[in-house]
C-alpha cells in the first residue's frame, strides 16, 4: 500500500529514535605524511568503542534484570581490531595486495609516484538514513529548482544528518532563511530550528550527547575534540511493515516500511552515531582536561533550556564513571568542565545566544 504520510510526519516518526543489512566496511586512507594521524584516529576510536561496548553490556544486564525497556544510546562504528593501520601491517597489507589493482587512476604524489598502497583504517559502515527519510527531506528543505537533480544524484544515497543543537539555519536580517545553493544529503546539516519544527526529541538528543561526552572524557580519557554526532540508519534494522496512525486521526492508518514490531521486538529506523576521532587527544594534565573540554562543549549548547539538560546529564553520567581510586581533584573535573563552558560562552560576540548572562 502506498505510503501516504507527509514528509514532515515521515521525518518526525523516523528521527525520533523510536523503535520502528549487515554492516559494510568503510576504508579511510591516509594522505601522504598523515599516517600518524590515522594511527591516532584508530587508537582513540578503539578506546571509545571499548568504553561504549562495556556501557552497552551493563545496559543489557540492567534491562534483563529489571525487565525495563532498553536505553537508547549513541553508537559508534566498530573499528577492525585485527588491523594495523600501516600500509605494510597485517590486515592492511593483505587488503591492498588483493585490491590495489582496483585503483588504477589513484592520485599520485608530486614526483609522480602513486600514493597507494597507504596506511588505511577499516571500520564498520554507518548505515545511511532510509530512503523514505531522504525522500522526505528533499521537498521540505531543498529549493524546487534543485529537487529533481538531488533526488537522482546517487551521492545522496549515503545520507547522514549532522545534529546541530547549538544553532539554527542562517537567516537574513529580516528573518528569512538563507537557502543553500548546493543542497545535498550526504552529511546533511540538521539544525535546531528544523528539529523543533519536526517535533523531534531534542531533549533526548541532548541527554544522549552529554552522556557520551562524559564517557569520552572520564572513561576513554580523551578530550573528544572535533567529534561529530550524526543521525544515521540502524545497525540492526530489518525491513518490515507496521500500521501507523496518521496524526490527528483516530481511525485512518497505513502501512510503512521500517519502524514497528518484528517478532515481538520493536525496531528503530534511525540511530545517533559518534564518529571522527582523528583530532582527539589524551589530556596530559588536569588543567588541560578543563581547558580543552571547555572549548569543545560550549560550541553546540547555547540554548538555555538545552544547556540545563546537558549539564544535568553530563554531571550525572560523570558521577557513575568516577573510579574508587579517583583523587579529590579528579572528582571535581566534571563540574570544572561545565564551569569552563559557561565562562567560554561569555566571550562570544554580541548577537549570539548565550546560556547565561
Amino acid at each position: 500500500m502506498e505510503d501516504t504520510r507527509s514528509p514532515r510526519d515521515i521525518l518526525n516518526q523516523a528521527l525520533s529514535l523510536q523503535p520502528t543489512s549487515g554492516p559494510g566496511v568503510v576504508i579511510k586512507v591516509a594522505r601522504p605524511f598523515f599516517g600518524d594521524a590515522l594511527q591516532n584516529d584508530y587508537h582513540v576510536h578503539q578506546r571509545i568503542a571499548d568504553v561504549l561496548a562495556r556501557r552497552d553490556s551493563l545496559d543489557h544486564i540492567s534491562t534483563v534484570s529489571t525487565e525495563s525497556p532498553p536505553k537508547i544510546r549513541v553508537q559508534t562504528p566498530q573499528p577492525n581490531s585485527d588491523s594495523d593501520t600501516s600500509a605494510a601491517g597485517g590486515y592492511s597489507h593483505l587488503w591492498w595486495k588483493k585490491n590495489l589493482s582496483k585503483f588504477p587512476d589513484s592520485e599520485t604524489s608530486n614526483n609522480g609516484a602513486s600514493i597507494l598502497p597507504a596506511p588505511a583504517l577499516f571500520t564498520e559502515h554507518i548505515p545511511p538514513l532510509p530512503s523514505a527519510l531522504r525522500s522526505a527531506l528533499i521537498p521540505l528543505y531543498c529549493l524546487p529548482s534543485q529537487q529533481r537533480s538531488v533526488s537522482s544524484n546517487l551521492v545522496n544515497v549515503d545520507c547522514l544528518a549532522r545534529v546541530y543543537l547549538g544553532r539554527g539555519r542562517p537567516r537574513k536580517p529580516d528573518g528569512t532563511i538563507i537557502e543553500s545553493a548546493n543542497f545535498g544529503l550526504r552529511n546533511y546539516n540538521l539544525h535546531l530550528d528544523q528539529m523543533l519544527d519536526l517535533e523531534l526529541p531534542v531533549a533526548q538528543y541532548v541527554t544522549m550527547m552529554a552522556e557520551t561526552l562524559a564517557e569520552m572524557h572520564w572513561a576513554a580519557g580523551t578530550d573528544g575534540y572535533d567529534v561529530e554526532f550524526v543521525l544515521g540508519g540502524c545497525r540492526h534494522l530489518r525491513p518490515h511493515c507496521r500500521r501507523l496512525r496518521r496524526r490527528g486521526s483516530d481511525e485512518e492508518s497505513h502501512d510503512v516500511v521500517g519502524g514497528g514490531n518484528y517478532g515481538g521486538t520493536k525496531e528503530r529506523m534511525a540511530e545517533m552515531w559518534l564518529l571522527n576521532f582523528n583530532l582527539c587527544s589524551r589530556p596530559r594534565r588536569v588543567e588541560e582536561t578543563e581547558r580543552e573540554g571547555g572549548d569543545e562543549g560550549c560550541a553546540d549548547d547555547d540554548d538555555v533550556k538545552m544547556w540545563r539538560i546537558f549539564e544535568k546529564a553530563y554531571l550525572e553520567q560523570s558521577k557513575t564513571l568516577e573510579g574508587k581510586e579517583a583523587s579529590e581533584e579528579e572528582m571535581k573535573l566534571p563540574l570544572r568542565f561545565i564551569e569552563a563552558c559557561v565562562e567560554k560562552q561569555k566571550t562570544l560576540p554580541d548577537g549570539v545566544d548565550k546560556i547565561v548572562e
